[in-house]
């Protein structure tokens, strides 16, 4: 029998390797450009996609105007991004489109973290599992496709009008699950604020996957902590 009723999954940097689909896109979408995506050019977007995420702020979920207009804000990001890099390499293409086809590529790139699939397929035999992220739902619906053989039910920030780690996110969840006691539910995830801390919030169980073995630097505790994806399944059974 299953310890949790629930299982809640993250998605980037839980189950998907964030930085390798984003490098990837970016290579493809140069490609596509006719350039030749050097490392130094690799270098040059990541620069730029950290001072761009800054301006906006988009991690500050602590505020309530990014909490309100987050995907907003997240769409003027994702162009703003390349405004910058066509100023530094002239692709003869407008931002609009670089970004609209950079986003193209980005719905195709699937680079599962370690064990990804395989806890889930042997997870979905014990308790229901759920997919929770923050992001625009034409990305996130095509990158999560391979899992769902195993997923019963999808939380996605822009289809829910609310992100990660908000209590409308998380009472969403709940609500749509007809759940009236949130420690059956078990919250897994990379992020310490939006998924430790807000689901603690909500009275959920949480795990922290660690993958890059960090120290934890906040007072709300997860009940769990991993580094290693199918270390999840003895937690579970």
């Amino acid at each position: 029998m299953a310890k949790y009723e629930y299982l809640i999954l993250d998605v980037d940097d839980t189950l998907l390797n964030f930085e390798k689909c984003e490098l990837n896109a970016f290579l493809r979408t140069m490609e596509a450009c006719k350039i030749v995506p050097e490392e130094r050019l690799q270098k040059l977007f990541i620069e730029i996609c950290d001072e761009v995420w800054l301006k906006y702020d988009l991690d500050n979920t602590n505020n309530a105007d990014i909490l309100k207009n987050y995907h907003k804000y997240y769409r003027s990001y994702a162009v703003e991004r390349f405004v910058h890099l066509e100023e530094k390499i002239k692709t003869g293409m407008p931002p609009e489109q670089l970004s609209a086809l950079y986003f193209q590529k980005y719905k195709e790139e699937f680079w599962p973290e370690e064990g990804a699939i395989a806890v889930c397929r042997t997870l979905s035999k014990y308790c229901p599992l759920v997919l929770a992220t923050n992001g625009l739902t034409e990305i996130q619906r095509s990158r999560i496709s391979p899992f769902m053989n195993y997923i019963t039910h999808v939380f996605i920030s822009e289809e829910v009008g609310a992100i990660k780690p908000s209590s409308a996110f998380y009472s969403c969840i709940l609500n749509t699950l007809h759940v009236n006691n949130p420690a059956v539910c078990l919250m897994v995830g990379n992020s310490i604020s939006t998924d430790i801390v807000g689901a603690n919030e909500a009275g959920m169980d949480t795990c922290w996957y660690n993958r890059s073995r960090k120290a934890y630097n906040h007072s709300m505790k997860p009940a769990y902590e991993i580094s290693f994806l199918p270390d999840l399944i003895q937690l579970i059974k």
